[in-house]
């Protein structure tokens, strides 16, 4: 045989392409029916998951509800999102956080026990669960990594890359794969791309940069949000401001304050007064 002659491998399993969160989760929900993983790398070190640093949105708390969580993110969506998807996603959120945590994903904790919920964007309540502060993607991974190890249906092919598909059409009634094209919908991307500007730098693997972003530790991070979220509730523009200011954020205002909500605010308080 040639020495670049591909090595033919047969199996009845079924076969996941790539090593990624989405990849190990799914590996793990079909136990235990086998499946065969093909990595390009050591699970763990190609995968661009790992490097996820924010957290995972999920109704947790009691005052929260996967319709308001819908809500919000057709609201946000500004026309693009399709509800009907939003509701089917909200509606699943806790269940997957909770069997994560099931599979030993190490998510933040309070004092009495509950996960730590973090407000973000356009979320009207906390629900961002987070895992030891930034560190999502990669404690995530590692506990997936952990659980395929003892899973004996899950068979790993590392340093295996998959070149191509044989599909099934007209034209080649004996392919294997059937793709259906359904069409995209509003606001939908056919590819997906990731924009980290300039200044970026190397990682320990060599197709991964990170973004060279100013940024707060965690623990910085906490008593910030601490106070803005006092200084908020005090309508305490002038605090906010400074606080914005004297932050590694790179807010430098531009002009005097132009708090519409605070000007509505004065100007009923004026009329109260004639």
């Amino acid at each position: 045989m040639p020495v670049n002659s591909p090595t033919v491998i047969a199996t009845d399993r079924v076969i996941i392409v790539g090593a990624g969160l989405g990849a190990l989760y799914a590996a793990l929900k079909l136990a235990p029916r086998p499946v065969l993983m093909i990595s390009p790398e050591a699970l763990g070190q190609g995968a661009s998951s790992a490097w996820a640093q924010g957290g995972v949105a999920a109704a947790m708390d009691a005052a929260d509800s996967p319709e308001k969580h819908a809500a919000d993110t057709v609201g946000a969506g500004a026309g693009t999102v399709d509800a009907s998807v939003a509701a089917h996603v909200t509606s699943e959120a806790r269940r997957h956080i909770l069997d994560l945590t099931t599979l030993g994903t190490p998510f933040d904790r309070d004092a009495d026990g509950g996960y730590v919920l973090n407000r973000e964007a356009a979320h009207s309540l906390a629900r961002v669960v987070r895992v030891k502060g930034d560190q999502a993607g990669a404690e995530i991974m590692k506990a997936l990594i952990s659980e395929i190890a003892d899973t004996p249906s899950v068979q790993v092919l590392e340093g295996v890359l998959a070149s191509g598909l044989e599909v099934k059409d007209k034209w080649n009634p004996q392919g294997d794969i059937e793709l259906h094209y359904s069409g995209l919908r509003p606001g939908e991307k056919l590819y997906e791309e990731l924009l980290i500007g300039e200044g970026s730098y190397e990682t320990d693997h060599e197709r991964i940069n990170k973004a060279n972003e100013i940024y707060l530790p965690w623990e910085d991070m906490i008593v910030l949000l601490d106070n803005l979220d006092a200084a908020s509730d005090s309508f305490d523009v002038k605090s906010i401001q400074e606080l914005l200011r004297n932050a590694p954020t790179g807010y430098v205002p531009t002009s005097k304050l132009n708090d519409l909500f605070l000007k509505k605010t004065l100007a009923n308080n004026l009329r109260s007064l004639h």
